[in-house]
């Protein structure tokens, strides 16, 4: 990956028009958790590729937020229990 191979990651605020292309792209893959990568162009956002996994090297020391976290609360929430 660009992080693991000494990228520099930085802070990247989710714009409405970045959630609403990631959360496009996740629907045409009908995927739920997925890394999408996007190209900043001169005609806005493009989807450059739709990942089934994503890179966390330096995720959580740029963002502060604890994306593995969220990703396993996510998991359990969909969760059936069957008794």
């Amino acid at each position: 990956t660009n992080a693991a191979r000494g990228a520099k990651s930085l802070p990247c605020p989710i714009t409405d028009e970045i959630e609403k292309i990631s959360l496009a792209a996740a629907r045409a893959v009908n995927g739920e958790i997925l890394g999408i990568d996007l190209f900043e162009t001169d005609d806005g956002l493009l989807v450059n590729e739709v990942n089934h996994t994503m890179e966390f090297k330096n995720g959580l020391q740029v963002t502060g937020v604890n994306i593995p976290g969220l990703i396993v609360d996510y998991v359990i929430s969909q969760c059936v229990v069957y008794s």
